[in-house]
């Protein structure tokens, strides 16, 4: 299986943006490694600026910085794509990768609930809410297999975990971000890997093999530290708890 390339140094209470830059990329683009690359150079070259424009001196007359950074810093924007270019592509990506997200949560809402519909119904029920909002002008039962389960299954459930998390701020009226907030990375990570790891020894009734495929699917590594998690699972809905 592949893993996320994090540390425990990334996910600390050092951790800056780009870890979940990093994250942001593999959930986009699961299958397209030019396309993650991209997506990295573009955002760290916003970050060089960014501590480039915080380190220098606040005087009126012009400031040289450091002359290697600035090198640095010009090399990652002149390789880049623009960022409201990066933005434009992730949207429909974003929205693909979550109903991915919604079939994984919905399965193992029903497996945990005992009233099992199927993926096929879980898939199709998708379809008809959607058919013809933005990003799903054509959807259909062969749309979300060809062109979204199957591409966004290994990542399904870190777009669950985001979404859960996100019901929860917004039921509480607090703030929430994609895929997370920066404080919350070690929980959002521990609650992916639980739905990992339910996924994955999930075997849904009229399915080929278990929901979540071990081979595929991206994982924490093992020796991360994070947090424990337990998933409640109350008729169609689910919430963490840590």
């Amino acid at each position: 299986m592949p893993y996320l390339d994090l540390t425990d140094e990334m996910i600390g209470p050092k951790r800056t943006r780009l870890s979940l830059t990093y994250i942001e990329g593999v959930m986009l683009w699961p299958h397209d490694e030019a396309a993650r690359k991209s997506a990295w150079d573009t955002a760290y070259g916003a970050h060089l600026l960014e501590t480039l424009a915080k380190a220098a001196p606040r005087t009126e007359s012009p400031v040289p910085v450091d002359a290697r950074d600035a090198l640095l810093t010009m090399n990652f924007l002149a390789n880049a794509r623009p960022l409201p270019e990066v933005q434009e592509s992730a949207k429909a990506a974003c929205a693909r990768g979550f109903v991915a997200g919604e079939i994984l949560r919905l399965a193992l809402t029903e497996r945990h609930s005992g009233a099992e519909a199927g993926i096929t119904a879980i898939k199709s029920k998708i379809a008809e809410g959607l058919q013809g909002k933005e990003h799903f002008e054509r959807l259909s039962l062969s749309t979300i297999e060809n062109s979204i389960w199957r591409i966004y299954r290994p990542v399904s459930h870190l777009y669950a975990a985001s979404f859960m998390l996100a019901q929860q701020h917004i039921a509480a009226s607090q703030p929430h971000a994609f895929p997370c907030r920066l404080d919350e990375l070690p929980d959002f990570l521990a609650l992916s890997e639980k739905l990992r790891l339910n996924g994955e020894g999930h075997h849904p009734r009229q399915y080929a093999g278990t929901l979540l495929d071990p081979e595929t699917t991206w994982a924490v590594p093992a020796n991360l530290s994070i947090p424990e998690v337990t998933i409640t699972w109350n008729g169609r809905s689910s919430q963490a708890v840590f």
